[in-house]
């Protein structure tokens, strides 16, 4: 990971995570957007996206991450920035997404450098500035 939680260890943030979901997409939430929602396309969108993948399938996914941090050392380890090593888990969730384009990844595709910008070029050399005072302005006529 490229980032980490300010205040928070990672189990912590995904607690916090999964916590908000849950009520963002509980069933008085829900009610509470149809009410609120006006016309009736808006108000059926807002239910099926709190009751698919986008709502529950979100807490879900959530709560998974987070049940991994305990049972799974490669992906604590993965999200705490200790290895650079894709765990297993995201590796499938990868090729799943991909399918047949999995194999035409090439090697190293699945990994990110958050330094390769530093990396890209040479560094510029350093010049010195001339400490010389600047010249005296001309005092402005009256």
């Amino acid at each position: 990971m490229n980032v980490r939680p300010k205040n928070y260890a990672w189990p912590e943030f995904y607690d916090h995570v999964v916590d908000v979901s849950q009520h963002a997409f509980s069933w008085p939430m829900i009610a509470k957007r149809l009410m609120l929602n006006r016309g009736w396309i808006p108000k059926w969108f807002n239910f099926v996206r709190s009751v698919s993948s986008e709502g529950f399938g979100r807490i879900a996914y959530h709560t998974k991450i987070r049940k991994l941090m305990d049972t799974n050392v490669l992906v604590r380890r993965f999200m705490e920035g200790d290895t650079t090593e894709l765990p297993e888990f995201y590796a499938r969730k990868i090729r799943g997404k991909l399918g047949p384009l999995w194999d035409m990844l090439p090697e190293g595709a699945t990994m990110h450098d958050h330094h390769a910008y530093l990396k890209s070029q040479e560094p510029l050399p350093i010049m010195p500035l001339p400490l010389d005072p600047p010249p005296v302005i001309a005092e402005a006529a009256v």
